[in-house]
C-alpha cells in the first residue's frame, strides 16, 4: 500500500492531470495515514511483548551458560571475553546486505537524482512558472523524494534481515555473552 500510495502520489504530481492537485494530496494523506498506522501497530506489538520478551531471554541466557559451561568448557572470564572479540570479526564479514544496498543508494545519488534534476530542469524551461507554482513544485519534489526514501527504508530492513541473518544472530549472541559477562564475571562493588 505504502508504495501505491507513493508512485499515485508521484504520478499525479508531476503528470498533468485534470484535478491533479486532489489526487495527489488523497495519495499524500494515504501515505501519512498508513506509515502512522505502522508505526503506532509496531510500538504497541513491542509495548505487549516486553515482559514475555525478558523471560524468553533469561531463558536463552541460562540455556547459553550451560552450553558454554558443559559442551565447550568456555564458561570462564577471559573466554567470555575472547569469544566477544571474536564475533566482532563474524558480524562483519557476514553483513551482506551492504553489497547489495550501497551500490542501490551510489547508483540513485549519481544517476537517478541527476537525471532527475535534468529533466525537471528542462520541464522548467519550457513552462513558464510564477512564483507560487515553483514552491509548489520545489514542495512536492521534496516530499517526493523523502517518500521515495521512506519506502526504501521500509524495504531496508527485510533486505538486511534476510541477507544478514548469520551477522544478526552472531550480533544477538555476542549481546547475550555480554549480558552473561557483565552478570557472572563482574563483582558488584557495594
Amino acid at each position: 500500500m505504502l508504495i501505491v500510495a507513493s508512485v499515485g502520489f508521484v504520478l499525479s504530481s508531476f503528470l498533468k492531470v485534470e484535478n491533479s492537485n486532489i489526487y495527489s494530496s488523497i495519495c499524500f494523506a494515504i501515505y501519512i495515514i498508513i506509515f502512522i498506522l505502522l508505526i503506532h501497530l509496531s510500538e504497541k506489538s513491542n509495548q505487549r511483548s516486553y515482559k514475555k520478551n525478558i523471560e524468553t531471554y533469561d531463558i536463552k541466557l541460562e540455556i547459553l551458560r550451560e552450553v558454554l559451561k558443559n559442551d565447550f568448557k568456555l564458561y570462564e572470564s577471559n573466554k567470555v571475553q575472547e569469544l566477544i572479540k571474536q564475533s566482532d570479526t563474524i558480524i562483519d564479514k557476514f553483513k551482506l546486505s551492504r553489497d547489495i544496498l550501497n551500490p542501490i543508494l551510489n547508483l540513485s545519488k549519481t544517476v537517478v537524482f541527476p537525471i532527475v534534476t535534468f529533466s525537471i530542469g528542462l520541464d522548467v524551461k519550457k513552462v513558464d512558472f510564477n512564483l507560487r507554482e515553483i514552491v509548489i513544485f520545489t514542495f512536492l519534489l521534496i516530499i517526493t523524494i523523502f517518500m521515495f526514501l521512506g519506502v526504501f527504508f521500509v524495504l531496508k530492513t527485510p533486505i538486511e534481515n534476510y541477507f544478514d541473518s548469520i551477522s544478526n544472530k552472531t550480533i544477538n549472541i555476542k549481546g547475550m555473552l555480554i549480558d552473561i559477562y557483565i552478570k557472572d564475571f563482574i563483582e558488584d562493588k557495594k
